[in-house]
């Protein structure tokens, strides 16, 4: 609910900094990206929640998966965003999507770490960590907007608020991934 509330706020004061063209071009890119990261793991984390049997290895093969092909789709990306912009006549969509791609990579690398805290029922964990990335990703955002960014803030804010999470999640999973990828 704190996160909510806060968003509540945030919203308004960056609609009035930044305008409605702003949030339009980031509006457009994020379907992709927001597709794409439902992709970026295959189901894979999900697939660790149910499965008993965890080892370091079979972890270390998810994240490796999960964070090629975070890789592999974010390079997608990256080689549809000039079709995206001229198709839909934005010259401004192309760099917006490669800006917001690194989400996936980010993303999909936390499959296991998300895996780890939902089949330990620590839910909690997850709360402590929106907040915090939505405080520091809309401060973030806000500074951005105030020097002129523009629809930049906006990807600022979302880049943040992925490398928080991150920086939060990783941590408290206990997840240290090994250098092993078998996927039989």
């Amino acid at each position: 609910s704190g996160r909510l509330a806060l968003q509540i706020v945030v919203l308004p004061i960056l609609a009035r900094i930044l305008g409605p063209s702003a949030f339009g071009l980031v509006s457009l890119a994020m379907p992709f990206i927001l597709f794409a990261n439902m992709l970026s793991d295959a189901g894979m984390g999900n697939a660790l929640v149910r499965y008993d049997n965890q080892t370091p290895e079979i972890e270390s093969t998810v994240f490796w998966l999960s964070t090629g092909m975070g890789v592999g789709i974010a390079a997608v990306i990256w080689m549809l965003s000039g079709l995206a912009s001229h198709v839909m006549h934005q010259p401004g969509l192309g760099p917006i999507m490669i800006g917001l791609s690194p989400i996936l990579i980010l993303s999909s690398g936390l499959s296991v770490a998300n895996a780890r805290i939902s089949r330990s029922r620590h839910f909690g964990l997850f709360a402590v960590g929106d907040l915090l990335s939505t405080v520091l990703s809309s401060g973030a955002a806000i500074i951005a907007a105030l020097h002129g960014y523009g629809a930049w803030s906006l990807v600022i804010q979302q880049l943040v608020l992925w490398v928080d999470k991150a920086a939060w999640l990783v941590p408290v999973s206990g997840f240290r991934p090994r250098l092993v990828c078998r996927p039989s």
